[in-house]
């Protein structure tokens, strides 16, 4: 390959396809703990069970809420005129969706503060009348038996299809309002919880972005965000590291494998990390095995059957375990003692 060879250009061409919301406005919430504690069958939307997104806990799953307020389909166009009826909320970890509510938001236009001749649509009075709820076979359901599809919820997104528009009688001076309730974990600070919209009926299947930068979505929340901000963790990498202090390698099929499992924080890149065993006096016995050898924040574990390098079962002993990921500005290792004994 030669790498002063460049491509050209020759044609681009782009494709406008008509907006299915006029506006759309996405708004991320902490639960708090009288969210946490109110059932989502209650109806009443009050602030007090939401906070910011911040000082979220990387340790441990938290439970949130993303606000969608939608205006209506562009009218001039009959092609999308039935609004959208699916939402897609892409996260950043794996995501467990805990329900859904659907109403109406009240808004005003005011003047925007950094442009007096601005105008910016705000969220007034939030209401919600159609709530979703897991059945016993798991399916979000309403009072009334209507379910929705869960296109996926797994990974990195939770995809929802609802058996109705969402914003097609939108009416005027009022939005339609979604609140979508997950948990889910964060490893990283700054992680946008992005979303889209999209029309089931729609040939072409183009999905719409929802803007979050600087929006408000309800006045139930005041973030006007969908970023997380963590915990301060004193700039550690590496945290929650667990393994068991002592290890029985004697093949009776009892505590035979050494499992160490760890959390890492802030790598928003692929780094290479690696497990690695120590005698006391500073010599490597052995590594510890795992799929990944390039690592970014999340939970990891590596695994050790007690034998050196050269495949014989270590001897009796105090062996100290290394966990070490290799960052921008300098490598994080953290040290563990492990007890192996007969």
């Amino acid at each position: 390959k030669d790498p002063f060879k460049t491509a050209r250009i020759s044609n681009l061409r782009v494709d406008l396809a008509p907006p299915l919301a006029l506006e759309l406005v996405g708004e991320l919430a902490l639960l708090s703990k009288d969210g946490a504690g109110r059932t989502l069958t209650d109806l009443e939307a009050l602030p007090e069970d939401y906070t910011f997104p911040r000082n979220i806990n990387p340790l441990q799953p938290e439970e949130f809420s993303y606000f969608i307020r939608a205006a209506e389909p562009d009218p001039s166009d009959a092609t999308v005129s039935n609004g959208f009826n699916e939402i897609l909320v892409v996260t950043p970890r794996a995501a467990r969706l805990t329900g859904v509510r659907f109403g109406q938001v009240e808004v005003a236009e005011t003047s925007s503060l950094l442009d007096p001749d601005q105008l910016q649509t705000m969220a007034v009075a939030s209401s919600f009348d159609r709530v979703f709820m897991p059945d016993a076979d798991g399916v979000l359901r309403s009072e009334d038996g209507l379910g929705l599809k869960q296109i996926a919820t797994g990974a990195d997104s939770i995809w929802v299809h609802f058996p109705f528009s969402l914003n097609a009688e939108t009416s005027a001076g009022a939005h339609s309002l979604i609140e979508v309730r997950f948990e889910s974990q964060s490893f990283s600070e700054g992680i946008e919880f992005t979303s889209f919209v999209r029309a089931s009926d729609m040939d072409e299947g183009l999905f719409q972005r929802v803007d979050t930068e600087s929006k408000d979505a309800t006045e139930l929340v005041e973030s006007s965000t969908t970023r997380i901000s963590l915990q301060e963790m004193g700039g550690a990498l590496i945290e929650d590291v667990v393994l068991p202090s002592v290890f029985t390698p004697n093949g009776d099929g009892i505590n035979d494998l050494l499992l160490v499992q760890f959390t890492l924080l802030k790598i928003m890149e692929e780094r290479p990390v690696g497990v690695a065993f120590f005698d006391l006096g500073g010599r490597m016995v052995g590594t510890g095995q795992s799929k990944v050898t390039q690592a970014r924040a999340g939970n990891y574990s590596f695994t050790w059957d007690g034998r050196d390098i050269g495949g014989q079962v270590v001897p009796p002993g105090i062996y100290l375990c290394w966990i070490e990921i290799e960052a921008d500005d300098h490598d994080s290792r953290i040290t563990k003692l492990v007890h192996v004994a007969y």
